[in-house]
């Protein structure tokens, strides 16, 4: 039951969710495990936002006894020794990581905004180009932000702090995870990323506190972890900095401040089995923005919050 549900932790990979370190062990030789499955998901828009939104996700999840495995957004390779038994032992590697591009609309896979599609009407995006033309006042406190918000809610609909902002495309990160297990159920998981933008070489570290409980009750196993993460001033500009053009054109307060602290989070996962090959995973997420991200005014609430379920099929 253990080897079974010790895997599923990685289900908190979903497409949207943030890059973490592996927490399952190497398979044994010869081996392989397989998970694939379909879920909803409450989320913001995007990382710092208000307003919530429902998504349909599909989740993925292979291994192979040579180190290889799949994760969602994410692919590694094992490389520590899966031959042995004895406690603590350190489970370590590369990664891969796909983050999800954000647009106007939000922050997701294969996300358009249609308020400025070339299909819309031509009244309408006659309308957002005016908008997007007429020139900003930077926005200092509260007054001014929501008068702001409401002219160009009359021309755009719903309001959104990335309206004017550059958008992001998919970025492709490379690092590596390190994992210390010093016993079946206490693992404390690392994760170091890297991509290259506008602002330089992006860095983003990861810390987390993970217990599986898999004998939570018959048929059932829990996953929680708490965490840290950390972010460079490049990595920390790119998704939560304003820059002067940015200032200009989407009326947010120019905000170029360095790198630091940028979340803690916790998560608590419960797996149902509800058969030797089903299982329904539902999760509860919470994010709380630190330091210089949470004084970014892109940031809406200082506190996001997720909730996910899926129905899951072993291979």
């Amino acid at each position: 039951m253990t080897k079974f549900f010790v895997p599923l932790c990685l289900l908190a990979l979903c497409p949207w969710a943030a890059a973490q370190a592996p927490v399952f062990e190497p398979m044994p030789e010869g081996s392989r495990d397989a998970y694939l499955g379909l879920g909803v998901a409450h989320r913001p828009l995007y990382d710092g936002a208000s307003e919530l939104r429902w998504t349909l996700d599909p989740l993925v999840h292979a291994s192979w006894s040579n180190g290889l495995f799949i994760a969602g957004s994410q692919m590694g390779w094992h490389l520590s020794n899966p031959e042995t038994q004895s406690w603590p032992r350190w489970n370590y590697g590369p990664l891969l990581n796909l983050r999800a591009p954000r647009n106007a609309n939000g922050s997701a896979w294969f996300l358009d905004d249609p308020r400025t599609s070339v299909n819309a009407p031509p009244e309408r995006q006659e309308r957002v180009r005016a908008v997007g033309a007429r020139p900003h006042a930077v926005r200092t406190g509260d007054a001014a932000r929501a008068q702001d918000n409401a002219l160009d809610d009359e021309a755009l609909g719903e309001a959104s702090r990335l309206r004017g902002m550059q958008p992001l495309s998919i970025r492709l990160e490379g690092g590596a995870f390190a994992n210390l297990r010093w016993s079946p159920q206490w693992q404390l998981a690392q994760t170091l990323l890297t991509h290259r933008n506008r602002y330089g070489q992006a860095w983003t570290g990861r810390l987390d506190l993970v217990y599986t409980q898999a004998q939570l009750a018959a048929h059932h196993s829990l996953c929680w972890s708490i965490g840290l993460t950390f972010a460079n001033a490049a990595a920390m500009r790119s998704d939560f900095g304003v820059d002067a053009d940015e200032a200009l054109t989407s009326g947010n307060a120019e905000y170029t401040r360095g790198g630091g602290w940028r979340d803690i989070h916790s998560e608590v996962r419960w797996n149902w089995a509800l058969s030797p090959r089903w299982v329904l995973s539902s999760a509860l997420q919470v994010s709380r923005w630190q330091g210089q991200a949470a004084e970014s005014p892109l940031v809406e609430q200082s506190v996001s919050t997720r909730i996910s379920t899926a129905l899951v099929r072993r291979f």
